[in-house]
């Protein structure tokens, strides 16, 4: 018997990130009321899918000059930094600023959150103490604390959320060695660009040919229909579900987010990411263990570990041979009795809740990997004919759970009614396809049976599948071996009982013969002594009578 204490903080919302649209506060959106006509932007903005651990800890800031904790020495008229710290919903924009107006005779380091002052740094030097004092209770979810040295910052997500930052102007959260070292992509747009071009210009940045390879550092846009305003505008999505797959807009390289938020990506009022969607992760204690998964029915989810980052990266089996599904927040128990140690039935329970389930986990990888990898190189690609100008379509319908989903793999309903939607074509790099003869991303796909993309990426998929044969036959002989090894033991045994209390019908036999002529043998022997003892008693002593 074994027993298990389970504790849920909080379910999964087993959705996507997605961006776009913008709030009602935001009228610098462009509102165009068709996909095809030119926008007039001119500048760039960049990407970034991915999160950290919840908690960051900041590079350690010695004795060495200029001083213990010292971040930024003086500064010049104009230098300004900002960065952006990012958990579930909340989201501050924290700029330090070199400030020469308030005090001219003691010039200072500004700190604001969100526009709004919070401090100023003690000398003209920042420090670490600094950003402490000016970032205590900047944000109801996130702590910052400081060591006792002043050497080292650190950032704490009060509910097991995963952190993000990111820098926004300048380069201060790579200074602090906290920011996000998850892929930028920057999109350039010219002023001939249209929402249609500026779509294509960024599923094709993400696709297999702009370097990245591992499709939850991916995302894909999509244009949509504000019907309040008769107007199209961009989202984004990531292609994985989950909470470390957060999108972070960033500015230009001059710190500047005007692009972005023109399309939509950004709120007007505070700059904040313009989120449809926010993804959240289950977050659970299983006997004492933090971990955080993606989606509530599970047998592997993320250790958060006792380091300084608290990354949640590393995928372990939650508990040997269960499963779990969580249905709400709470406290619960699990008991697990074996009643039945051996027989018919213990190899019945034992198919069925084991051997079937990895088998069954073994195809729910390939099916989810498959899904994963080929809809991350389709979003990429372009159609052909009418579809030339699309991007950004999946290939199969998006599976946002590994469990179960060999039993929910699917050709994309559009697909299937529209063959000319699959991108078999590659772009240009200015939103347009390379035409309707390139068949480049058409061969991406067909490549993929030979990349390595599954346990880890150190399998593809023949290699993957024949292991599984490999193993699905080895554990069939060694079934059958054990059967028979099991068999000719159970002929031994009973073979020693059967020598033991069994019937032999010959030594049967051969021992009533024998116990016939003994009897046969006494027989005579008797009748013998009575013929003897007759002829002493009647017939001795008749002479003289």
């Amino acid at each position: 018997e074994a027993v298990h204490s389970v504790s849920v903080q909080r379910l999964a919302t087993e959705t996507a990130w997605s961006v776009g649209q913008g709030d009602s506060s935001c009228p610098e959106r462009v509102k165009p009321e068709t996909t095809t006509e030119a926008l007039n932007l001119s500048g760039s903005f960049s990407i970034q899918v991915g999160a950290q651990g919840t908690r960051i800890a900041s590079s350690i800031f010695t004795s060495d000059p200029p001083g213990v904790g010292v971040v930024l020495e003086p500064g010049d008229e104009g230098d300004e930094y900002a960065f952006r710290v990012s958990a579930h919903e909340t989201e501050r924009n924290i700029t330090v600023a070199w400030d020469e107006v308030t005090d001219p005779l003691n010039p200072r380091w500004s700190i604001s959150v969100d526009g709004v002052l919070a401090g100023f740094s003690n000398t003209d030097s920042l420090t670490l103490n600094d950003l402490h004092s000016a970032l205590a209770g900047f944000a109801p979810n996130v702590t910052v604390s400081v060591n006792a040295a002043g050497s080292q910052l650190g950032f704490a997500a009060m509910d097991n959320d995963l952190l993000s930052i990111v820098d926004i102007k300048g380069n201060l959260a790579s200074t602090l060695g906290i920011d996000n070292d998850a892929p930028v992509v920057t999109i350039d747009v010219v002023e001939e660009d249209t929402l249609e071009t500026i779509r294509n210009k960024i599923n094709s940045a993400y696709g297999a040919a702009a370097g990245l390879d591992r499709p939850e550092d991916w995302l894909h846009a999509s244009i949509e229909l504000d019907t309040a305003t008769n107007s199209h505008y961009l989202v984004l999505e990531s292609n994985t579900v989950g909470e470390a797959h957060r999108i972070n807009i960033l500015a230009d390289d001059k710190g500047s987010l005007q692009i972005a938020k023109r399309l939509g990506f950004l709120n007007g009022a505070d700059d904040s990411t313009s989120y449809r969607t926010i993804s959240r992760d289950a977050a659970f204690t299983f006997d004492g263990k933090h971990y955080l998964s993606e989606s509530n029915a599970f047998r592997n989810a993320r250790r958060v570990p006792v380091q300084n980052d608290y990354s949640a990266t590393v995928m372990e089996e939650v508990s040997e041979g269960i499963r779990l599904d969580l249905k709400s927040e709470g406290q619960s128990s699990i008991t697990v009795r074996h009643h039945i140690k051996g027989g018919a039935i213990k190899g019945v329970l034992e198919a069925r809740d084991d051997i079937i389930l990895n088998f069954s986990d073994v195809f729910d990888e390939m099916a989810y990997t498959l899904a994963s990898e080929m809809n991350a190189i389709h979003y990429a690609g372009h159609g052909t004919g009418e579809n030339a100008a699309t991007t950004g379509y999946a290939y199969f319908t998006p599976i946002h759970s590994l469990y179960g989903a060999s039993r929910n793999l699917s050709i994309n309903r559009a697909i299937d009614e529209d063959r000319s939607l699959i991108a078999a074509a590659s772009g240009d790099g200015t939103g347009h396809t390379l035409g309707e003869g390139d068949g480049s991303n058409a061969l991406r796909m067909a490549q993929l049976k030979q990349t390595k993309v599954l346990q880890s990426r150190s399998s593809d998929f023949n290699t993957f599948y024949e292991a599984f044969i490999a193993n699905l036959g080895s554990q069939g002989q060694r079934a059958q071996t054990m059967l028979k090894n099991q068999d000719t033991l159970i002929n031994q045994i009973d073979n020693q009982r059967q020598s033991v209390m069994g019937v032999n019908i010959d030594e049967e036999m051969m021992d009533i013969i024998k116990f016939q002529q003994a009897f046969n043998a006494i027989s005579r022997y008797i009748t013998t002594i009575d013929e003897m003892l007759d002829k002493v008693i009647n017939g001795m002593g008749v002479v003289g009578r």
